[in-house]
């Protein structure tokens, strides 16, 4: 095992097909740890969402509003699933931080484990989601209810400009936020940071490469939402074939067919696509401190204690002070006189 590549990545800045490439590799190396941790916590998030989305659908079909009433039991099955599944999704990007932390120094973390060492910061990791989601869509949603006030008093321009802005408000506040979020998970989880600090030092990391961060998490956005969309096909081509069997004599168990075709698609393309983008977001983070806090170098030296050590695994140094304020390693030099370590990679060169 090499010092400079102990684990699912060499320790240097990362291209893009280092990152993709070190995702996969987590996956294929420890897939009770990503794929089976996913598995379980999205039935712990999907099993109640498919309990309450059932018993709401049996309640409206109960009413007698009509044709409101089918409505609203046909939007059950779209809306009910994917928040719960959202909560699974940002559960997960906190367990499978620590996870790929430990897979790039070339460690197999367990299940028990990751949850002994993460379940502290669950908490934190949810105020913070909360917190950028409501900072993130206090403006956009403003601007709908304007929309919808313009709409009700038939004034159209008000309606059209209230879009406009709703739409400019999303791409400048929202796709930032979700940008703040993607590092926030690994600052909240590695660092031990609270909500507001675990934001401020994502914020801090996005400084300087924000468009880079932003364009790989588009691109893994896009392959993970292909993904989902043809894991979950099959599953919506079911509900539709069963709607269309029941027709209108069973409403209510059209709707719920429709429930559980979506919990468990949301379930299996969850569980599969989920690890892939959390172990994206996870090497965006250390990418970037390797970057901008040289992190390749305390990754390295605690590699080097742990074979030092008889492979003993000394603590992972994410919370330590950057290397600038560290004595240099044997073979490396003085930071400083090199201008700091950004940009070595790994050879004893710059990259």
């Amino acid at each position: 095992m090499s010092a400079h590549k102990p684990g699912i990545i060499a320790l240097r800045p990362l291209a893009l097909g280092d990152i993709y490439d070190g995702a996969v590799k987590v996956i294929r190396s420890n897939p009770r740890a990503t794929v089976g941790l996913s598995l379980i916590v999205n039935l712990i998030t999907l099993l109640p969402s498919a309990a309450l989305s059932i018993a709401l659908v049996r309640l409206i079909g109960q009413s007698s509003y009509g044709g409101a009433s089918a409505s609203v039991r046909t939007l059950v099955p779209l809306a009910v699933p994917p928040l719960f599944a959202q909560l699974a999704v940002v559960l997960l990007s906190g367990l499978l931080a620590y996870v790929v932390s430990e897979a790039v120094l070339g460690r197999k973390a367990g299940l028990g484990e990751t949850w002994r060492k993460v379940r502290r910061r669950m908490a934190p990791l949810l105020a913070a989601t909360v917190l950028v989601g409501l900072a993130a869509s206090v403006l956009p949603v403003a601007m709908i209810a304007l929309a919808a006030l313009g709409a009700a008093r038939q004034q159209v321009a008000v309606v059209v400009l209230a879009v406009i802005l709703a739409v400019g408000l999303a791409v400048l506040i929202v796709v930032p936020a979700g940008v703040v979020t993607a590092l926030m998970a690994p600052a909240i989880v590695l660092e031990r940071q609270g909500p507001i600090a675990g934001v401020r030092r994502a914020l801090s990391l996005i400084r300087g490469g924000f468009w880079r961060l932003l364009g790989i998490l588009l691109l893994t956005g896009l392959v993970t939402g292909v993904a989902s969309y043809v894991l979950r096909l099959p599953f919506s081509i079911l509900a539709a074939v069963a709607a269309s069997i029941l027709g209108d004599r069973s409403a209510s168990d059209s709707a719920t067919v429709a429930v559980l075709s979506s919990t468990l698609a949301y379930l299996i393309s969850g569980s599969i696509v989920t690890p892939f983008a959390s172990a994206v977001a996870c090497l965006l983070y250390v990418d970037r401190r390797i970057r901008v806090e040289a992190l390749d170098v305390l990754l390295i030296r605690s590699v080097l204690q742990d074979q030092a050590s008889g492979g003993t695994p000394s603590p992972v140094p994410y919370r330590d002070a950057t290397p600038r304020q560290a004595p240099g390693l044997p073979g490396l030099g003085d930071p400083g006189a090199r201008g700091g370590w950004d940009g070595w990679d790994g050879s004893g060169g710059r990259s």
